[in-house]
């Protein structure tokens, strides 16, 4: 439900969306004079979304820049890369310069990036080396192209400098520069640089020059057009001149924005050499929106703006949302503000201006970027081309005056956050209501594998009265129960009772070795993370003997997991893989897989939000619905079936709950029940095939585990899915060891 919402002064009326007509304003405005426009704008290379082009067929691509975007889980160009490497004939073609127009999160960072990376592989180096740069207008965006870099600069056996002004002047010239000859020279070949700090280099750091240079990058560059740097372009440009009427090889350029101007002016002064454009569509190819962006108004008056904005986000609350002011000012204001009214919101907020120091600016966003806080409220200064993973929702709280604006403050959800937050909300809401059925009220639960304490909220509104949350990570434990001793006065704060217990522990014994608790617990939960234990044979024994041994007999055992055997169907014959917009699965295992250690890596719209290639998650293994109940049931587990249906009594005490047939659908196998997604905002059918992927399991104690482990029976399991006739054809064997992400 991501919706970028904009509340407004005016009279109060129902909130509209902002692209529905107003009857008030029905007279269409003057046809304005249509600006002039550069022959070469008006006849782009024009770009669609969709798949791109796999590694193994962009042609003249260099063995090394292959086994370096390889070893950065990267499999495929996007369209907008694949267009600038064949422009820039992998960034051996001198022939044109080249300008990008196209939205954040598409991919523009390494699509720059390659081209020049690649013409620097194989090189003889000059005494002086600095052949590559790469200019941007804030110290936070070129931190963000330097990890990019960062990533294939070493494989490819290239010398990576950052000079922003992070690090005072004379400690970055001593990293650039290298003094073991008879001159001082450069100890880069590519560098990372901000104008102002870039021009300090260029005229007081002995052995930085332009004079080897093969390729510079302006990012950003509407922005950098717009104000001085200390000069920066009219220096570099003349430098350049001067350097090609002295028979060096021209500079390419290339000019990068997600609103690239038109302004045959501003155009003129960047000294483009028969340039090419790129941009998303040859009719509208200036501003760009996603087609699956939602788009609210909230009109009130001007003076119950920051009482609005509290309401919004409380009903907001638990998805990821940034907020937009007008001016450094107004952010820390709006800061304080929301700040002040910590009872009435129950997510952290961190602020990001200039108004906080960079240290903590940084750390600010990295708390937002892995969700230690849900709310950050901005400037403009972090619009220009920040890849934010995980926006759901965009608030602008001062509407933007400028149509460039707005197309920059949309960029960080502009990659179908609509859809991963209706996925993500799908999922909550199934969790919550599995835990409300099978553990409310409960006096006990135990948590396998915690994390962070997503599920706080629901065993509070379930009325456990106990929790014990228990996670392989220190990091995550930690983060528990901070967000837990939070929602605990955010609770008292509303009245909603705040009288719920927990203990939380680090363990790295889930899976390994057998441990029992001082109680047996009403009911246990694994949620998205049993999958992890299906590593090896041993280990998910292990786990499930250690379920029972600490759950009450007649108590249930539940949680979230992808079904092993939907993700085979899913992943092509010929090459283990799928790719789609929001989703890509790709096989790690050799030859045939087996009923443990078959593993997959999988990533749910991590690629597009990121904009920077294919970049998947970690490490997860196949759970076959065949072997999860052979296997539990050595353990006194045995599968619950009839949850779907809605009982009389569960309906009249939960009447606010939504009915499971809703969410899941009634499967007839014995465990696994899959996700029944609806998402009406949706042209991409990628992401409902992600959310069919995923299914409940609902376990019941019905006797006492053994208290040994039972000998392996790996053999008849394989034997069994290798005869089943729906195909999953896995061999008997033992499993290939491989390493559980646990964060």
């Amino acid at each position: 439900m991501s919706a970028p919402v904009v509340p407004s002064i005016g009279p109060n009326r129902p909130s509209q969306p902002a692209n529905s007509v107003d009857p008030e304003a029905t007279e269409a405005p003057a046809k304005a004079k249509a600006l002039p426009v550069l022959p070469w704008m008006r006849v782009p290379i024009s770009i669609e979304s969709g798949t791109g082009v796999p590694l193994n067929k962009v042609k003249g691509l260099h063995p090394l820049a292959q086994e370096a975007l390889q070893a950065c889980r990267y499999t495929e160009l996007f369209p907008v890369q694949a267009a600038a490497w064949r422009v820039l004939a992998g960034g051996h073609s001198k022939a044109h310069d080249l300008c990008i127009a196209a939205p954040t999160g598409s991919g523009k960072t390494l699509a720059y990036a390659l081209p020049m990376l690649h013409c620097l592989t194989g090189c003889t180096r000059a005494q002086s080396r600095l052949a590559a740069l790469v200019v941007l207008p804030t110290q936070d965006l070129a931190a963000q192209v330097y990890k990019v870099f960062a990533q294939l600069c070493p494989a490819m056996g290239l010398c990576l400098g950052l000079a922003s002004g992070k690090l005072p002047l004379a400690v970055e010239a001593e990293v650039l520069v290298e003094n073991s000859g008879d001159e001082p020279c450069s100890a880069v070949d590519v560098l990372v640089a901000t104008p102002g700090r870039l021009m300090s280099h260029l005229q007081g750091t002995p052995g930085i020059h332009l004079d080897n240079l093969k390729m510079m990058v302006v990012d950003e560059t509407d922005r950098m057009l717009r104000q001085s740097y200390q000069d920066w372009l009219p220096h570099l440009t003349t430098v350049l001149a001067a350097q090609k009427r002295a028979g060096h090889e021209r500079v390419v350029k290339v000019v990068v924005s997600a609103t690239l101007t038109r302004d045959p002016s501003k155009v003129e002064r960047l000294g483009l050499h028969c340039p090419r454009y790129i941009a998303m569509t040859a009719q509208d190819h200036r501003y760009k929106l996603p087609k699956e962006l939602s788009e609210f108004k909230l009109v009130c008056a001007a003076v119950q703006k920051p009482l609005f904005l509290l309401a919004l986000l409380h009903t907001l609350r638990g998805q990821s949302t940034i907020v937009f002011t007008a001016s450094v000012e107004a952010t820390h204001r709006v800061f304080l503000f929301l700040n002040a009214c910590k009872h009435g919101l129950a997510e952290a907020v961190v602020e990001y201006s200039s108004q906080v120091t960079p240290q903590q600016r940084s750390a600010n966003l990295t708390a937002f970027c892995n969700g230690a806080c849900k709310v950050l409220v901005a400037s403009d200064a972090m619009t220009r081309g920040m890849d934010i993973p995980s926006v759901a929702n965009i608030v602008n709280y001062d509407a933007p005056v400028h149509t460039t604006t707005y197309l920059h403050r949309v960029g960080p959800s502009n990659t179908d956050m609509v859809e991963l937050s209706a996925e993500a909300g799908l999922g909550q809401s199934i969790s919550e209501e599995v835990v409300a059925r099978f553990a409310g009220d409960a006096d006990s639960l135990l948590d396998l594998a915690c994390g962070r304490g997503g599920d706080i909220w629901k065993w509070a509104d379930a009325q456990i009265k106990y929790i014990k949350g228990i996670d392989l990570s220190p990091n995550e434990v930690q983060e528990a129960r901070r967000r837990f001793q939070e929602m605990k006065v955010k609770r008292r704060n509303m009245n909603r009772g705040a009288d719920i217990q927990a203990d939380f522990e680090d363990t790295p014994m889930l899976g390994q070795k057998q441990w029992r608790e001082e109680l047996q617990y009403d009911a246990i939960t694994c949620m998205f993370a049993i999958h992890y234990f299906f590593e090896s044979e041993k280990a998910i024994k292990t786990f499930l003997h250690n379920v029972s041994i600490n759950l009450k007999e007649g108590g249930y055992f539940f949680g979230c997991v992808p079904d092993g055997k939907a993700i085979m169907s899913t992943l092509q014959p010929s090459f283990p893989s799928y790719k789609g917009q929001l989703l890509q699965i790709l096989a790690e295992w050799k030859g045939t897989p087996r009923p443990f250690g078959s593993a997959y890596s999988m990533a749910i719209g991590d690629t597009v939000t990121q904009g920077h290639g294919v970049s998947l998650g970690s490490y997860e293994y196949l759970v076959y619905e065949k072997v999860f109940v052979a296997v539990a049931a050595e353990f006194g587990l045995q599968p619950v079936t009839d949850y779907i249906s809605d009982a009389e009594g569960f309906q009249k005490r939960y009447h606010e709950h939504r009915p499971l047939q809703d969410l899941l659908e009634q499967d007839s196998g014995p465990l696994f029940r899959h996700f029944r997604p609806r998402f009406p905002f949706t042209t991409d059918s990628s992401l409902t095939k992600a959310s069919k992927l995923n299914c409940t399991f609902v376990f019941q104690k019905v006797a006492a585990p053994p208290t040994r482990l039972p000998t392996p029976v790996t053999g008849k399991i394989g034997h069994d899915l290798a005869a089943d006739k729906n195909g999953e054809n896995v061999e008997a064997g033992p499993a290939k060891r491989m390493k559980v992400v646990a964060e």
